[in-house]
């Protein structure tokens, strides 16, 4: 399994990344404006629309202006690229979505994920939501190019339980139809999935998040097992708004997080899954 660190906007988390300069990135058309920091080309790369930032703020998308910005930067780029697919995300914050309100967010999402890659000739990777039924799984499955990856979306308004269920029930949807042979599944990346529990429950290519910067945003520190925790319950640090020590905070949730990495490989490579 491969982590990706997704770019935040915050200016000390953007250094940090230079410094550290990790395998894989993940950038959103949302902060578009923090990846001119990062001079070094990551081996893999993930472009984001910014779909979720817009949707949990109600805010309009711009589907050229991502199609445009992706374009541009997958050109300069001599490693492996992905930009994500504009979807249309069902429902409302904190709201369970109404069939219909899916019916309408799939057709819109495929629309889209046509127009890029016909307009803009992107490596398009659509995305799967918690809540949408398995028969439009198997169509974006079907639309997958052979090197291409499927990007699965559990609901970040529900509990984690909730999401690793969620994730069982993808990897149990494929189990049987496969045959039991997890080796035959599709590569999929996790979207803000570096729980635990979400991470044992589906053999995920990759996963992204940005909560290897939360110390920077909130104070708290990265477990090894993926749970965060106040920064000052584990460090001795008298105060979490300390910018030395938010740095060695999140450094060391960096490692935590590669930790948590190792582990997923590990264990799906023991259930069979061993991802090239």
């Amino acid at each position: 399994m491969r982590l990706v660190f997704a770019v935040s906007s915050d200016a000390n988390a953007v250094a940090l990344l230079e410094s550290a300069r990790p395998p894989n990135l993940l950038l959103s058309y949302a902060y578009a404006s923090s990846y001119a920091p990062i001079r070094y080309h990551p081996d893999l790369l993930l472009l984001d629309s910014g779909a979720f930032s817009a949707w949990n703020a109600n805010k309009a998308t711009d589907l050229h202006g991502y199609g445009q910005f992706a374009q541009q930067l997958a050109a300069t780029r001599n490693g492996l690229t992905y930009a994500i697919n504009l979807d249309v995300i069902p429902g409302s914050v904190g709201k369970t979505s109404t069939a219909h309100e899916r019916e309408l967010s799939m057709t819109d999402s495929l629309r889209n994920a046509d127009m890029l890659r016909r307009r803009y000739q992107l490596p398009i990777a659509e995305v799967f939501h918690q809540d949408e039924p398995f028969e439009y799984l198997d169509c974006l499955v079907s639309r997958m190019p052979r090197d291409g990856i499927l990007c699965l979306s559990p609901r970040n308004d529900v509990s984690v339980a909730k999401r690793a269920s969620w994730c069982w029930s993808v990897t149990d949807y494929w189990r049987k139809q496969f045959g039991g042979n997890l080796s035959r599944f599709p590569r999929c990346h996790g979207l803000a999935v570096t729980a635990r529990e979400c991470l044992e429950a589906f053999p995920f290519w990759s996963v992204d998040s940005t909560t290897w910067a939360v110390a920077f945003r909130y104070g708290r520190k990265i477990r090894p097992d993926g749970a965060q925790i106040d920064m000052t319950q584990v460090t001795g640090f008298p105060s979490s708004r300390v910018l030395a020590a938010q740095k060695i905070v999140v450094c060391q949730s960096m490692e935590n997080l590669e930790t948590l990495e190792q582990h997923a490989t590990q264990l799906w490579s023991a259930r069979g899954v061993r991802w090239a």
